[in-house]
């Protein structure tokens, strides 16, 4: 569920930025609700996957481990607007998009690494791929 969430969020942000170039009034308006949907579904069973492993991965450390994710979640927030406004400024509308797409889809084959090297073992590097995930993915505000 984690990976599929990762790859399908991912996607569909890479495929919202060319939506520029759809067909204005309702079919644009369709294809944003769409798009958007499919990227919600992803990135909320990403998400709560996260969550699962994490305390999975950290049972004597829950609180601190998703107090980690979280502030790692609000960076994400913070630098969101200028690095998306920096893009937007490099390149236009869709590079933005892109970039955090193809950024997310480059988790994917590590996540399936480390998913496969820390089954029921706790391990630093796993919380921190984790953060970093939940960081990119909190960076919401690169898409407005």
């Amino acid at each position: 569920m984690f990976l599929s969430g990762v790859f399908l969020s991912g996607l569909c942000s890479i495929v919202f930025g060319f939506l520029v170039n759809a067909p204005d009034g309702v079919p644009f308006i369709s294809l944003c609700f769409v798009i958007q949907s499919f990227g919600a579904i992803g990135c909320a069973s990403s998400m709560t996957s996260s969550f699962t492993i994490l305390a999975h991965t950290f049972p004597k450390n829950i609180t601190t481990a998703l107090g980690v994710l979280e502030l790692f979640s609000g960076l994400g927030f913070l630098l969101g607007p200028p690095l998306g406004g920096f893009l937007y400024a490099l390149g236009g509308y869709e590079v933005p998009f892109i970039v955090v797409g193809f950024l997310v889809l480059l988790t994917v084959p590590v996540n399936m690494i480390i998913l496969l090297s820390v089954q029921g073992k706790s391990s630093f590097s796993y919380h921190l791929l984790l953060v970093t995930y939940q960081a990119l993915r909190s960076d919401k505000s690169l898409h407005h």
